[in-house]
C-alpha cells in the first residue's frame, strides 16, 4: 500500500424479476475474474453512498492488498453521499470528476451508481442507460494516468433489507424498482463491452441467511454488512471460492487501510470546502 504526495485537488412482477437476477448473477459467477490488475495500479473509486462508507470499514481495500500484496496498489475513494451519474452536488471550486480522476491518475475505476437514479422508477429507466452509456463512453475515452484508458468496472446497488421495523419500509418497492435499474446497468456494460457486477442479488440472498442485520436502516451497511461485502467484491473481481480469508489476522492490515483512508478523507472532503477552495477563499480579513 503506498501513500502517495497528496497536493490540493484542482456519485408477482417483483418476484420474477428478483428470481432473474439471481439467475443472472450465478451465470456471472461462473465467467471468472472480472478485473486484472497490475503492479503500480492507481484505483479510483466513484460513485454514491454505498462507495463512499466502504472507506469508512475498509474491508474491501484491505483484501485488495492482501491478495495482491506485491502490486504496491494505490486506492482513492472519491465516492460521495448522494451522486448520480449525471448529478454530483460539490462546493464552489472543488473541480469536476475529471479533475480528481486525473489528480489521482486512476487506472482502474470502480463505480457504483443506480440506487439514487433508481426512484424514477420505470419512467427513468431509458434516461438512466442513457446517462450509463454516456458516462462509460466518456470514461473510456480519457487518459486519467496520462498513457491509456482505465479499466473500468460497473457495481449494481445493493439490495434492500428488510429489517422488520415498522418505523422502516420493507423494502419490497424499492428492491422492485432496483432489480429494474440492475438489468439496465447489465445490458450498458454488454452494449460497451466492460465489466460488470450484480450486487443486487447476492446482497439480498445475504440478507435472508444472515442471522443479524447488515444494515443500519435498509440500505446502508453496518460494519458487519461491508465486511461481507468486501468478500462479494473479492470474488466477482478475481474469482474464488470458500469463506474467505480470516479478517482477525488481517485486521492490522485493515487498521492501515482505515487511517490512510481518514488522512485521504480530509484532505478530499475538507470541512467548510466553499471557504478553503470556493467562493470565499481569497476573502481577505481588514486590519490584518
Amino acid at each position: 500500500m503506498r501513500f502517495a504526495a497528496v497536493r490540493w485537488p484542482a456519485t408477482g412482477l417483483a418476484s420474477l424479476a428478483i428470481g432473474l437476477c439471481c439467475a443472472l448473477g450465478a451465470v456471472q459467477a461462473a465467467e471468472g475474474p472480472k478485473l486484472e490488475l497490475k503492479t503500480g495500479d492507481k484505483i479510483a473509486i466513484i460513485g454514491n453512498t454505498l462507495a463512499d462508507r466502504m472507506q469508512h470499514f475498509g474491508y474491501f481495500e484491505t483484501l485488495l492488498h492482501h491478495r495482491f500484496a506485491r502490486h504496491d496498489l494505490v486506492v482513492r475513494n472519491l465516492g460521495f453521499s448522494g451522486d448520480e451519474l449525471s448529478l454530483r452536488l460539490r462546493s464552489a471550486g472543488f473541480g469536476s470528476p475529471d479533475d480528481h480522476l486525473r489528480f489521482v491518475g486512476a487506472d482502474v475505476v470502480l463505480a457504483f451508481f443506480g440506487y439514487n437514479e433508481s426512484f424514477a422508477g420505470p419512467e427513468g429507466l431509458e434516461k438512466f442507460k442513457q446517462d450509463l452509456d454516456a458516462l462509460v463512453k466518456h470514461t473510456l475515452a480519457e487518459k486519467y494516468n496520462g498513457k491509456t484508458a482505465p479499466r473500468l468496472v460497473l457495481f449494481s446497488p445493493i439490495a434492500h433489507e428488510n429489517l422488520h421495523d415498522p418505523n422502516l419500509p420493507d423494502g419490497s418497492q424499492n428492491n422492485a424498482r432496483l432489480k429494474l435499474y440492475t438489468t439496465a446497468m447489465a445490458e450498458v456494460a454488454r452494449q460497451n463491452d466492460v465489466a460488470f457486477v450484480d450486487l443486487f442479488a447476492p446482497t439480498l440472498e445475504l440478507y435472508q441467511k444472515s442471522g443479524r442485520p447488515l444494515t443500519i436502516n435498509g440500505v446502508h451497511l453496518n460494519e458487519s454488512g461491508d465486511r461481507q461485502l468486501a468478500l462479494i467484491l473479492d470474488r466477482a473481481l478475481f474469482g474464488g471460492r470458500g469463506p474467505g480469508p480470516d479478517f482477525e489476522r488481517l485486521e492490522t492490515l485493515r487498521q492501515a487501510v482505515v487511517d490512510k483512508n481518514f488522512c485521504w478523507f480530509e484532505r478530499y472532503r475538507t470541512t467548510d470546502g466553499y471557504s478553503i477552495f470556493g467562493g470565499r477563499a481569497d476573502l481577505k480579513f481588514v486590519n490584518g
